[in-house]
């Protein structure tokens, strides 16, 4: 995969570096690399843009013009990144209908830093974060100069000051004099900190919900040095509870030499009460409808509550949940649950009642989840006469999550590991213990073509598996299994084992064409694991409520036989 990889990444660097422009130019350029190749070719790039007026090809005498430009063109673009004295040489050639500009760049000596000061002025000079600060700026005397990084340091130091209550903070001198006849910059920069503010009284309007509850997401108090970025983090927490459709924070600065800035926030409630309806098909479960309900806010505590009923032609569910916010709203949360379902497949029917508590903690990629479940189920294996089953099951549950965006990815990785079980001495049937863990895994090669991994393992323990529920046996097969074979149609087994590999590609917009190996099966025993095998070509549209896929698998082996299935979920 590493190799694979680093040859995707290799094709793809060489693609923007010899990279069609508009009409029949095309630029090699070579001598350089990372950004100062990358605003070399953004210059080029420009320079045609403003040459090309029209639809009409660029004549011979303004393709001669352009040619020679370009070594102007790079000797700007390089001088950000501390090049002032480049050496190019140029060459014009074509290939068939193709203009080629070769441009080999030696970029000559980087310009230095050769001093650095720094001033801070004002009632905040002596501020321990400033000094933290200078003891680990960003800028070195012996650094290569480079605007970007030059901007950023600035940045820094005036995001320290706002952010330490130094709100009217503003740079008096800030110059970067370049000597080009010793090739080095002297960096100056003088900031005044301007007075202290202080957080004054927070104000909540218009909310629906209490203010002991909303303070909880509040983590600064009055009193304590007035921090923008802290403002920036409670709007966006916020924002993000579920709670409002629209908020806005109004911090009162005072020009009255007041030191103290009070904070009112007006908040537009969502409405009360949300209902949804929906319908579709898979090939899992056939035709499928749904309607849910939820109740947002249940008292001025936060408190909330939901309502799903699914049906489809397997079976049926409802399920009702109500949930208390912890102390950290955005963190932490209780749940608790029922659930009535009824469903048939392949390898038997069940009717199962079940409840739950549940606490999630949150904390930055990782979610943890501690349950205690009680299940009641009446199932019956196929050719097999019913049994009645009820367990009382601990769970804990690990989750780690890194993307970008929930719903539309572009890279990221989920992990998640289950572990339950009960114990016949304690309000249940049976002993058993039962470990699942998946792994999903986006990897974009570039903006055209991505690969997604799916791994998922399971493992079960009991001192008598005929007392097992149908529930808690593993089954593979289906659209987001081992595809080719029917849903739950392979097994049910002790142990589960389903790998899967995918390459999409990009057609247009968010069209991807897909082809795919999945390899898998449930069973009982490791030295008899008898994988299932299936491939096949997809058709996969990321819609605006989550990825939607068509596929055409063929089983590898056995009957080796054909199968559609279409999918309606995520790529993680």
């Amino acid at each position: 995969m590493q190799k694979r990889t680093k040859l995707c990444l290799f094709f793809f660097c060489m693609f923007w570096v010899i990279h069609p422009g508009f009409g029949d130019i095309r630029y090699k350029i070579t001598g350089i690399k990372d950004d100062p190749l990358q605003n070399s070719q953004t210059a080029l790039h420009a320079a045609e843009s403003n040459e090309q007026r029209g639809t009409e090809p660029l004549s011979d005498d303004q393709i001669q013009s352009l040619f020679e430009r370009g070594p102007s063109e790079i000797e700007t673009a390089l001088k950000p990144y501390g090049y002032f004295f480049p050496s190019i040489r140029s060459k014009l050639a074509q290939d068939g209908k193709h203009w080629i500009f070769n441009y080999n760049v030696d970029s000559g000596p980087a310009l230095t830093i050769s001093q650095i000061t720094i001033e801070i002025d004002g009632p905040g000079k002596d501020d321990p974060a400033f000094k933290s600060l200078l003891a680990s700026f960003p800028l070195k005397v012996g650094d290569q100069f480079n605007v970007d990084n030059y901007n950023n340091s600035k940045q820094v130091l005036f995001n320290t000051a706002i952010n330490n209550g130094y709100i009217k903070a503003k740079f008096g001198d800030k110059n970067a004099n370049i000597n080009l006849s010793r090739n080095t910059a002297i960096i100056d920069i003088h900031l005044y900190t301007g007075e202290r503010f202080y957080y004054g009284p927070i104000a909540f309007f218009d909310a629906d919900l209490s203010d002991n509850f909303l303070n909880r997401f509040v983590t600064f108090k009055p009193g304590m040095p007035y921090s923008s970025a802290e403002v920036l983090k409670l709007q966006q927490a916020l924002s993000s509870s579920g709670y409002f459709s629209n908020l806005s924070v109004q911090p009162e600065i005072s020009n009255s030499g007041s030191d103290v800035v009070p904070l009112n926030l007006y908040f537009t409630p969502l409405k009360l009460m949300r209902y949804s309806i929906g319908g579709g098909y898979g090939t899992d479960t056939g035709f499928r409808g749904s309607l849910g309900w939820q109740w947002r806010r249940v008292n001025d505590m936060g408190h909330y509550f939901n309502a799903q009923y699914n049906i489809s032609q397997i079976g049926y569910s409802v399920g009702a949940n109500y949930f208390i916010p912890g102390n950290n709203p955005l963190t932490q949360v209780y749940n608790f649950g029922a659930n009535l379902a009824s469903y048939k497949t392949d390898i038997g029917a069940s009717k199962l009642s079940s409840a739950n508590a549940t606490y999630t903690d949150t904390e930055a990629f990782w979610q943890t989840s501690y349950s205690l479940i009680y299940l009641y189920e009446t199932y019956q294996f196929t050719d097999e006469s019913p049994q009645l089953s009820h367990l009382v099951m601990p769970s804990i549950t690990w989750m780690y999550i890194d993307t970008d965006d929930l719903l539309h990815p572009t890279y990221g990785s989920r992990f998640t590991v289950n572990v339950r079980g009960s114990a016949d001495k304690i309000l249940s049937d049976t002993t058993f213990g039962q470990i699942t863990a998946s792994f999903h895994h986006l990897l974009p090669i570039n903006y055209r073509n991505r690969i997604i991994n799916r791994t998922d393992f399971g493992a079960t323990w009991s001192n008598n598996y005929n007392d097992l529920p149908l529930s808690l046996w593993f089954t593979a097969g289906g659209s987001q299994s081992v595809r080719g074979y029917g849903y739950q149609s392979l097994g049910p087994g002790k142990y589960l084992f389903v790998a899967s590999q995918e390459y999409q590609f990009r057609v247009v917009d968010n069209w991807f064409l897909a082809a795919f190996h999945d390899i898998g099966n449930a069973f009982d025993d490791f030295h008899q694991t008898n994988l299932k095998q299936s491939a096949g070509l997809g058709i996969v549209w990321e819609s605006p409520i989550g990825l939607m896929e068509l596929d055409l698998a063929r089983t590898l082996r056995g009957d080796k036989a054909w199968a559609i299935t279409f999918n309606i979920g995520g790529l993680l």
